[in-house]
């Protein structure tokens, strides 16, 4: 389970849901380790997460090592990869 160091905030998901920052946080882990990285566009798209970086952001403070890597060099180009020990932190 993922100790998340900041409040827990709702936002609204696709169709209107709340979605906790907790929450969140755990489907961009679990994401990464299913398909190995996460862009911006698959965090909106099939997530519905709209503020990847930020949530990135919070998991690197909880202590998880998570690499980018941009196209183009823009925010809205990044993909994120979990580093090979941030699996291990998780609890």
């Amino acid at each position: 389970m993922i100790q998340n160091k900041f409040p827990t905030k709702n936002f609204w998901g696709r169709n209107g849901v709340a979605v906790s920052t907790k929450k969140q946080q755990e489907r961009i882990l679990n994401y990464m380790k299913k398909h190995g990285s996460i862009s911006n566009s698959e965090a909106y798209h099939k997530l519905g997460i709209s503020q990847l970086s930020v949530r990135i952001s919070e998991l690197e403070a909880q202590g998880f090592k998570i690499k980018s890597r941009c196209k183009n060099c823009s925010v809205n180009n990044l993909t994120y990869y979990l580093g090979e020990d941030s699996v291990k932190k998780e609890r």
